[in-house]
């Protein structure tokens, strides 16, 4: 789904000890939408794009959207400048690989609405959904993960993702832009950036 790509952190390498995933998920059993920043990537002028990670997920994606949001300045216990948000149609592709005995799969957000981003660095986040309980018992019991990278295989542009600039937003398990690699070994996660 990625073409053209400006950004990919790479593949979940499944074989790796430091494989992981990491909260981001809107469903019926984990309330209060837990939400991960997982990419601080600098962005050129003018360069719009569509929002896409690798999600790990035993949960459908009941409805077919997913949440987005943009942000510049995140900092620890600090959520920064609020550039964009909304939600938006998504796509879904399995990626084949399996982690933790959940499938991974490949989820694009389309943009209601175009972002022109100046030049600089940005924190993007794109939540899936699973909250069709009256037609989905999967909602009530699922989770989603974003995937991680540790080898940064089929990586483009890999080398420009800030290391260790995760984090997490998440009312039900008590953390305000917690970094990841305090609650966790340091990651990089697999985001796709695309041009449109």
């Amino acid at each position: 789904m990625c073409r053209p790509c400006i950004f990919y952190g790479g593949d979940l390498d499944t074989t790796s000890g430091l494989a992981d995933g990491f909260s981001d998920e809107n469903t019926l059993l984990v309330t209060g939408v837990p939400r991960t920043w997982p990419s601080k990537f600098p962005l050129g002028p003018g360069e719009d794009h569509w929002n896409s990670f690798n999600i790990q997920a035993d949960a459908n994606f009941h409805p077919n959207s997913a949440t987005y949001d943009i942000r510049s300045g995140v900092s620890s216990g600090n959520g920064g400048t609020d550039i964009a948000s909304g939600s938006g149609t998504i796509s879904v592709a399995t990626t084949g690989r399996v982690a933790f005995g959940v499938t991974e799969f490949s989820v694009l957000v389309t943009l209601t609405t175009p972002v022109s981003l100046t030049a600089g660095e940005y924190w993007f986040n794109m939540t899936p959904a699973c909250t069709n309980g009256a037609e989905d018992g999967s909602c009530y019991v699922g989770r989603m993960f974003v995937s991680n990278t540790t080898s940064g295989t089929n990586n483009l542009n890999g080398y420009a993702q800030a290391r260790q600039s995760m984090f997490l937003n998440s009312s039900y398990f008590g953390y305000t832009y917690e970094p990841w690699c305090s609650l966790s070994r340091s990651k990089v996660n697999a985001i796709w950036l695309r041009m449109v």
